[in-house]
């Protein structure tokens, strides 16, 4: 008990400081209240979100005096950390802004906060990159040829790709929204083009699936015309769409502060796909959101599984998503004390009789993980951006 106490107060006494898992790492903070950005609309939504987040730092006071758990807020927290880790990675590590830096200079900065944050703010430096390429119309080839630079860590490509193609897609639906389905066509065709000509294949399939939830978060009402465009030219590229539309709707402002907001997000995972596979990629996309946010509590997984686990149709499209999401968070994160303690959770009050859903999910999930891992391969990783059925992924690369 006084171990835990003594936790609390360095929490309360130091929110930039935060142990996660062996490691004590530092948190971002607000301290630009001197930079040029202060003034700038953008600076005021960052912060907001942030105290919104810092707000609910305060739960492990809750839970350590009333020996309460509420997962909403605790997960509502981890969203929004992720989020504004992400959109606002400028900020978070305070990068001037537009500066002309390689990723090699870049990407070592998010490794200051530790194996949680960092996934995420790398994320963001990817996005952050290529925003600032495309905002003063540098060479995109050579932007894509960079995040295969020699120097990078080998962590830090699926996130940098991520981020990258996240801001590829939205320059390319600013340019489609309003056009008629051919113009559609021939800009998907342009993009398609210019990522085959520059990625390297083992990353191809991440930027592809970052047009669904780029689409789903900022055009949904472009996802029927993408949808028919994408079929048209290939069997492949509407499932790595859906898949990442899956991802936007866990995100999705629209059920960010209901109750269950996890279930009404799956619910739309369900009902907004226009066929089987589309809606099991969705799926699968949502499973690799939540476990990949909330990889550090097993109980909000938890809560989720003991509330929509004994119905849910699409069960092995569920276990694909955290499976694969758990290889890339290996690939991406040195902290294996996350899919350890997936591993081995047990349960707790708030969680009665969870051991079956658990074991039947999350348990199959981490042993196919915890099997691809073990071949130390890092080969064709961008296949994990969409549902795949049959045998765990890695005897699709090796068997």
């Amino acid at each position: 008990m006084l171990e835990q106490v003594e936790e609390l107060f360095s929490w309360l006494a130091a929110p930039a400081a935060r142990p996660t898992g062996a490691h004590t790492v530092r948190r971002p903070v607000i301290n630009h209240f001197c930079s040029a950005n202060v003034f700038t609309p953008r600076y005021y939504i960052w912060a907001a979100w942030v105290m919104g987040r810092r707000s609910l730092d305060t739960l492990p006071l809750i839970e350590l005096i009333a020996n309460a758990f509420i997962p909403e807020w605790i997960e509502l927290r981890n969203k929004l950390e992720a989020f504004t880790l992400f959109e606002h990675v400028d900020m978070e590590l305070r990068l001037p802004a537009f500066a002309d830096q390689s990723l090699v200079a870049l990407a070592p900065q998010a490794e200051l906060l530790g194996p949680y944050f960092s996934v995420w703010a790398t994320e963001g430096i990817g996005h952050y990159y290529a925003d600032s390429h495309l905002s003063s119309n540098k060479p995109v080839s050579s932007l894509l040829q960079a995040a295969q630079d020699n120097g990078l860590s080998t962590s830090a490509l699926v996130p940098l790709h991520a981020g990258i193609g996240l801001a590829l897609a939205e320059s390319i639906l600013a340019k489609i929204d309003g056009k008629n389905a051919d113009q559609v066509s021939d800009q998907i065709k342009d993009f398609l083009n210019l990522c085959r000509s520059n990625v390297h294949p083992e990353h191809l399939e991440i930027i592809y699936e970052a047009l669904g939830l780029a689409t789903r978060n900022l055009y949904p009402h472009l996802l029927s015309t993408m949808q028919s465009c994408l079929s048209a030219l290939s069997e492949e590229l509407p499932e790595y769409f859906w898949h990442g539309v899956g991802r936007a709707l866990y995100f999705s402002p629209s059920t960010l502060f209901s109750h269950d907001a996890s279930g009404v997000g799956f619910d739309m995972c369900m009902a907004e796909p226009p066929s089987d596979l589309a809606r099991r990629n969705a799926v699968a996309g949502f499973a690799w959101a939540l476990t990949l946010v909330n990889i550090r509590q097993p109980k909000i997984i938890a809560a989720f599984l003991q509330r929509h686990g004994s119905t849910m149709v699409e069960h092995e499209a569920f276990v694909n998503g955290t499976h694969s999401a758990l290889i890339i968070w290996t690939k991406s994160s040195s902290n294996a004390h996350d899919l350890n303690r997936l591993k081995n959770y047990q349960g707790n009050k708030t969680t009665p009789d969870i051991s079956y859903v658990w074991n039947r999910y999350i348990g199959e999930a981490c042993r196919r993980a915890s099997l691809y891992c073990g071949l130390d391969e890092n080969k064709h990783l961008g296949k994990l951006f969409r549902y795949q059925s049959g045998p765990p992924f890695f005897t699709h690369c090796h068997g």
